[in-house]
């Protein structure tokens, strides 16, 4: 009789390790994304700044790991308030535009320091700019040319010191001119069907 218990918390430990191992893979791997526009796309609505850094980021409204992505991109502003121009762009599906206009992402976006919240129903201006994951990054010099593509996250929904915001504080300190890119967490902005962390 003791050997069914035995089989069982065998069985139960082999699930927890394998669930914790599958959590582990999936919050460290990276988003796939499409080559960013290289220079601030005539089409777009956003009002470039020619004196300072222009930052734009694509949130979709919905992604639970893009509350971290927002966090990273306030403590950022923080640190350089002043230096940079920055656009958060909260995707929402054609269909579901009104339902998505409220949330704790939409509230914290409205939080952050040089920022501008666009709804961008449909997702037109995130496409102008080639961004296709939930927190995706690019930092567009005074003169136009595309200098970050990345994320400021270092893992799918984690807090902390990442490679994104570090090559960004370079950008603002030196205004390097040469494109630079790190990976991107988080959920594509096409996805309609994300359960609703908010």
């Amino acid at each position: 009789m003791t050997k069914i218990p035995s089989i069982i918390a065998a069985l139960w430990g082999v699930l927890l390790v394998g669930g914790q191992a599958w959590m582990m893979r999936e919050a460290f791997t990276p988003a796939e994304t499409v080559e960013a526009i290289p220079m601030w796309p005539k089409e777009t609505c956003l009002a470039h700044d020619s004196e300072r850094l222009t930052l734009v980021m694509a949130i979709h409204p919905k992604c639970p790991c893009s509350q971290a992505s927002l966090g990273e991109l306030h403590e950022l502003l923080t640190r350089h308030r002043n230096e940079l121009r920055a656009f958060v762009l909260m995707i929402h599906p054609d269909e579901q535009a009104e339902q998505w206009l409220e949330g704790s992402l939409q509230s914290q976006a409205q939080l952050l320091p040089e920022t501008t919240v666009v709804q961008d129903i449909g997702g037109v201006e995130a496409s102008r700019f080639g961004a296709t994951i939930s927190g995706e990054t690019l930092v567009y010099a005074p003169t136009r040319e595309l200098l970050f593509h990345g994320g400021l996250t270092p893992g799918r929904g984690h807090f902390g010191d990442n490679v994104g915001q570090d090559i960004i504080g370079q950008l603002v300190r030196e205004q390097a001119t040469s494109e630079d890119t790190c990976t991107v967490y988080g959920c594509p902005l096409g996805t309609s069907s994300l359960s609703n962390a908010q």
